[in-house]
């Protein structure tokens, strides 16, 4: 089965958090990968059924649906999942959305490490087998906040923002603005643009191309209102 967020989420910004029986709130965890991993479908969190084999060795319980996150392996990340999920044949654990919604969970897990991986970056990996679930509109009021790395994106911020195209003194058909949810991201246009007979390459964050280069067709990242700059 699938649960699908009637918000569109990228696949930056999701996070996960574990039952504080002390604080009588989500701790949070770990920032993952929207389920399938790839960002391909990043509007569900797709919930399957393990392998026979494979659940019986991890889990040791009948047939189970699943939920499985990837996250960029490091070691503090992964020992602060280890120590949650090992040993633990029960708990529970959220999943917020960079609009402050998200889903709640109860079940067992484990994470590994997986060294096979776009760019070969090597990614730790959750399967949680599925109790019992639930959708949470409004997670701001569950949450421990105050558990946030400084630096992470707030998963109660909703603003939008909007990322402008500005053709630097090139000349060609203007590019619209685009808009995203905070900690969402913009596929970027290309543009026809063409100064003193140079053609246009690319995007940059600054106007005298000094900045970073952003090619069109990536996923570019928005957290406040931002002009790109055509590059020729």
């Amino acid at each position: 089965m699938s649960i699908t967020n009637p918000v569109a989420h990228s696949d930056k910004g999701c996070q996960l958090w574990a039952w504080n029986e002390t604080a009588g709130k989500y701790k949070y965890l770990v920032p993952v990968r929207a389920v399938p991993a790839t960002g391909a479908a990043p509007s569900t969190i797709e919930v399957t059924e393990m392998d026979s084999p494979r659940k019986q060795y991890i889990f040791d319980r009948d047939d189970t649906s699943t939920m499985e996150f990837d996250y960029n392996y490091t070691a503090d990340k992964y020992a602060a999942c280890k120590a949650v999920l090992d040993g633990v044949t029960e708990n529970k654990f959220l999943v917020t959305y960079p609009d402050g919604s998200g889903v709640k969970f109860e079940g067992a897990g484990k994470t590994w490490r997986d060294a096979v991986s776009t760019g070969g970056e090597i990614v730790g990996k959750i399967s949680v087998a599925v109790l019992s679930m639930d959708d949470v509109d409004d997670c701001s009021s569950i949450v421990d906040a105050s558990t946030v790395p400084a630096g992470r994106v707030s998963p109660f911020n909703t603003n939008e923002y909007t990322v402008s195209f500005n053709l630097n003194e090139g000349t060609g058909t203007a590019v619209a603005s685009m808009t995203c949810a905070s900690g969402g991201y913009i596929t970027v246009p290309d543009c026809d643009a063409v100064l003193s007979s140079d053609d246009f390459n690319c995007w940059n964050t600054k106007a005298d191309g000094s900045g970073e280069n952003i090619a069109v067709g990536s996923k570019f990242y928005a957290s406040a209102n931002v002009t790109l700059y055509a590059k020729y």
